[in-house]
């Protein structure tokens, strides 16, 4: 018989949160700052994280099914990319493959809390987030991780920045449905009275 109790003890736990109009994310452990992640430049791309000892750059290519270079600013050297799947999709992916051709998964759910979660090969799960509700500009959240990774930090950086993309696009997204929504309003308004 399994103990559950002293598997939520091997769980790590994290915390992140951000402020309105604030592109920082902050990275908590026991109450302990233990990482940032942040854009360099108000509008765009690159995106930097530091996590623990790790260093990583992020390079946004693309808008509706965008390409994310991976930096590793100690070494200098590009150590992967993330294809992410999110035009026209309510649940966007993403497929992240490491140099040395490690692959994860990274997949997000939800309409208004959302959660996102990386796996393995084989779709064992490795972190989970779970949030407080989200909205365009803050955002605050848990990070769980259930198995050790030689990448939990970088990880853990391109689980948020994933999170804030497809936010992002949802936002973009809704804004245009409502803006047709409306004119397809007034349209059948203006028939209806000119008629």
């Amino acid at each position: 018989m399994i103990d559950l109790s002293s598997m939520e003890n091997m769980v790590k736990t994290l915390t992140y949160q951000t402020s309105a109009f604030n592109s920082c994310h902050l990275i908590f452990k026991d109450s302990i700052n233990v990482g940032k992640l942040f854009k360099l430049e108000w509008i765009g791309s690159p995106v930097e994280a530091t996590i623990n000892d790790s260093k990583y750059k992020f390079f946004v290519k693309g808008f509706f099914n965008p390409t994310i270079s991976i930096l590793d600013k100690d070494k200098n050297q590009n150590i992967g990319e993330v294809k992410v799947k999110s035009f026209l999709k309510f649940n966007p992916t993403a497929h992240m493959r490491l140099a040395d051709g490690t692959p994860y998964f990274w997949k997000i759910q939800g309409y208004f809390r959302y959660f996102w979660e990386w796996q393995s090969r084989g779709g064992f799960v490795i972190m989970r987030s779970g949030n407080k509700e989200s909205h365009l500009f803050d955002n605050e959240g848990t990070i769980q991780l259930f198995e050790e990774t030689s990448h939990e930090d970088l990880m853990v950086a391109l689980g948020i920045q994933l999170q804030q993309i497809t936010l992002r696009k949802n936002a973009f997204t809704q804004t245009i449905s409502l803006v047709g929504l409306i004119f397809f309003l007034l349209n059948q308004l203006s028939h209806l009275f000119l008629n």
